[in-house]
C-alpha cells in the first residue's frame, strides 16, 4: 500500500507541475537560420494563476555558436485570447558588452514574422546585435476569459506556431558585442508538440500506477499467510 500511496504521489505532483508549466522549443528556422543546428532557443510558460502567466525566452548555445535574441520582432507569441495585455517586460544578457533591448522602451504589436506567420503578440527590441538579451521575460493578463493550464496559455497561430524568435548567430564562447553576429534570422517552434509532453505524463502515471498495485498484489498474499 505505502508503494502505492507513494506512487500515486509522484504521478500527481508531475501532472501539476506540467499544469502549471509548458516549455516550447523555438527549434524551425527560416532560410537564414536553418543552416546552424536547432534548437536556438525555448519558450517557458508559468501560470500563476487562471488570468495571469509569465512567459521567458532563453537563448541555447550549443555546436560553436549562441543565439541571442532582439531587434525588430525579437520575441514573437500567439497569446490565447480575446483581450490580454503584457507588461513586466525585462531583459539580461551573459555575454559581454550587450545593451538593454529596449533602450527604455520596447514596441509591443502584432504581425507577421518572417516565414512563420501572424503573431497577435510581438515585441520589437531597440537597435540590432548590440541590443540583444539572452533571456527575455514579460507577464500576460487575460482580461478576457480564464487559462486552464500553462499549455492554454499561448495557441498555434494559422501557420502553426506558438512562439518564435529573431535569432542572432553569434560565436561561442567569444561571444562579445564587440565580435558582432556571423548571421541572423528567423525561428519558431513550428509544429512539433511543445515540451514537456502531456501523453509523456499520461504514460508515466499509467506505469507508476501499475507499479502500485503490482505491489500491493504481492503483499497481500504475504499479509494472508501471516
Amino acid at each position: 500500500m505505502r508503494i502505492f500511496q507513494i506512487a500515486t504521489a509522484v504521478a500527481a505532483g508531475l501532472m501539476a507541475a506540467s499544469a502549471n508549466a509548458q516549455t516550447y522549443s523555438i527549434g524551425l528556422g527560416n532560410s537564414a537560420m536553418s543552416p546552424y543546428l536547432p534548437p536556438y532557443a525555448t519558450a517557458t510558460v508559468s501560470l500563476t494563476d487562471a488570468t495571469h502567466a509569465n512567459v521567458t525566452f532563453a537563448s541555447l548555445s550549443h555546436d560553436g555558436y549562441v543565439f541571442l535574441m532582439g531587434s525588430s520582432q525579437g520575441i514573437d507569441v500567439n497569446v490565447n485570447a480575446a483581450n490580454f495585455s503584457v507588461s513586466n517586460l525585462t531583459w539580461s544578457n551573459v555575454y559581454s558588452g550587450f545593451l538593454d533591448p529596449g533602450a527604455g522602451t520596447y514596441t509591443v504589436t502584432s504581425g507577421n514574422v518572417s516565414t512563420f506567420g501572424v503573431f497577435n503578440t510581438v515585441i520589437d527590441f531597440f537597435d540590432g546585435f548590440k541590443n540583444t538579451a539572452s533571456t527575455f521575460s514579460f507577464s500576460l493578463t487575460n482580461t478576457s476569459g480564464t487559462w486552464a493550464s500553462a499549455a492554454t496559455v499561448l495557441a498555434q497561430n494559422a501557420s502553426g506556431n506558438s512562439a518564435a524568435i529573431h535569432g542572432f548567430i553569434c560565436a561561442d564562447p567569444t561571444c562579445t558585442r564587440a565580435a558582432g553576429a556571423v548571421a541572423t534570422g528567423f525561428a519558431s517552434d513550428g509544429v512539433t508538440p511543445p515540451i514537456p509532453e502531456p501523453e509523456t505524463y499520461a504514460m508515466l502515471l499509467a506505469g507508476l500506477t501499475l507499479l502500485g498495485f503490482t505491489a500491493l498484489r504481492r503483499r497481500e498474499p504475504q499479509l494472508a499467510a501471516a
